[in-house]
């Protein structure tokens, strides 16, 4: 598993130690002790990688099959709204009226409807 570690952290998501381990509560010197095999990764690690970074836990453990778990919807939703709204407030803009002058009339009703029901208007 050090090996895929190793190569997750440096060859596919291409972090440091501390960027890889900050959002899992692990330190750079545990990372680089598993990744060296002087340590084992923590059994209750494992699932929080995976979750984290959207890594089959097949393919950590076992080496088998693909890397990445397939992203739902709305990941891959929440995804494209948080890198439009973390830019420039006017890349934002433009991006969400591109979106819309691509959309049919009735993706934009659906989409209005959608808005209205999850951000309701509070007065």
């Amino acid at each position: 598993m050090k090996e895929r570690i190793l190569y997750l952290r440096k060859k596919v998501l291409n972090l440091s130690r501390v960027k890889f381990g900050e959002p899992i509560g692990m330190s750079d010197s545990e990372i680089k002790n598993i990744e060296t095999g002087l340590t084992q990764l923590k059994e209750n690690k494992i699932p929080l990688i995976c979750s984290t970074y959207h890594v089959s836990e097949t393919w950590l453990r076992n080496g088998e099959g693909e890397i990445f778990t397939p992203k739902t919807r709305g990941q891959e939703i929440s995804e494209i709204v948080k890198s439009a709204s973390t830019n420039d407030p006017e890349e934002a803009v433009k991006f969400f009226t591109n979106l819309l002058s691509e959309m049919t009339d009735a993706e934009i009703l659906l989409m209005y409807e959608v808005f209205k029901r999850h951000f309701p208007d509070k007065k």
